[in-house]
């Protein structure tokens, strides 16, 4: 699916040059679905997360390019009608653009959820040095006890995760860690707001490269199917 101009529908997102990106929609499970924003950006999510739509049968939405010299050197958010990043929502701005790919991205997600959206799991990559050994999760609709259950139910996939890694790597998962990165900019826009319960997850660079991209689909769909479950 590529993504669609938001005035009418009819013409390509970007400029005459060609299209910022392309959106991909994969149908699934009704009500569970996997985003991954920033395929291109963020190196290997977009092979980790199409194992974890086949691990879990959930549905999702993977979005490549919208970066690079196809949007000028400003990446759009696609998960936010905005474009630019930084550590907080100071450095974005909303634009025409960046609210035409949003739109079309929530479009996915709405087809793939098939209705409401129960289990929304969104993977990202991190590169900075301060989680460079810590997979980090911001939630919605998670609370301490159903954190440390989460917590519980990943210790033996993040273990072969750790092994393919070289390092061990720890886990946490708001609100019973504090993060680094809480998703404070995405957690103000669908489809974080729109989903009963979010997994917003962090991956540092050791754990998509390589062999341990396997191993970190297999956390993240153990995750999503215990979040899917668990009351």
């Amino acid at each position: 699916m590529t993504a669609r101009s938001a005035h009418g529908g009819q013409g390509p997102v970007g400029r005459d040059a060609g299209i910022l990106g392309e959106l991909t929609a994969r149908p699934g499970r009704a009500g569970v679905v996997v985003g991954i924003p920033h395929g291109t950006f963020d190196e290997g999510t977009d092979e980790i997360g199409a194992r974890v739509m086949r691990l879990t049968g959930a549905g999702g939405v993977t979005a490549t390019g919208f970066c690079g010299r196809r949007t000028g050197g400003v990446r759009l958010n696609v998960n936010r009608p905005t474009e630019g990043a930084g550590l907080d929502a100071v450095a974005e701005r909303v634009t025409d653009r960046a609210r035409a790919v949003h739109a079309a991205y929530l479009k996915g997600v709405q087809a793939a959820s098939r209705g409401v959206l129960r289990v929304y799991c969104e993977i990202h990559g991190n590169r900075r040095p301060i989680s460079a050994e810590r997979i980090e999760i911001a939630t919605a609709g998670v609370d301490g006890a159903l954190a440390r259950r989460l917590r519980d139910a990943s210790r033996t996939p993040l273990a072969a995760l750790g092994v393919d890694c070289g390092m061990g790597l720890d886990l946490a998962i708001e609100p019973e860690a504090t993060l680094h990165f809480t998703a404070s900019s995405a957690r103000r826009w669908p489809p974080f707001v729109d989903a009963a319960r979010v997994l917003h997850v962090e991956l540092p660079r050791v754990a998509r490269v390589g062999p341990a991209r396997a191993a970190a689909a297999l956390l993240v769909a153990t995750l999503v199917t215990a979040l899917e479950i668990m009351r």
